[in-house]
């Protein structure tokens, strides 16, 4: 089965670059997307152009490609090769989520020395 597909989610693995049989880049990474109180993942297969922009792990991208659901020894996967992946972060919303991830290790850091003394 084969149909096209636009999302809107989150990368949740960092993208690996990889080389085709024939020489050509691409990244692989998984996306998450929450719809109707489900979250779904996709395997991301995207061939790589002069124009890409950078896909981090915790990224909002949008998607748009060919779904392609496989089922294996009676698991089914769901696959995305996509012909865009546009990054929906801007500059700024990822500084302030970095940062909340910052103030929350040391937060949780903090914690640990004073139960550490205790």
């Amino acid at each position: 089965m084969s149909n096209f597909i636009v999302i809107d989610g989150r990368v949740t693995t960092d993208p690996n670059r990889k080389k085709s049989v024939v020489g050509n880049d691409y990244l692989s990474f998984s996306v998450s997307d929450f719809e109707g109180g489900e979250t779904n993942y996709y395997g991301v297969t995207y061939f790589v152009t002069g124009k890409d922009k950078k896909v981090s792990k915790g990224d909002l991208v949008r998607i748009d490609g060919r779904l392609k659901v496989k089922k294996n020894q009676g698991e089914t996967s769901l696959i995305i090769n996509a012909y865009r992946v546009k990054n929906l972060e801007s500059n700024a919303s990822r500084f302030v989520r970095n940062n909340q991830i910052l103030n929350t290790i040391a937060k949780e850091s903090a914690e640990e020395v004073v139960n550490e003394d205790v």
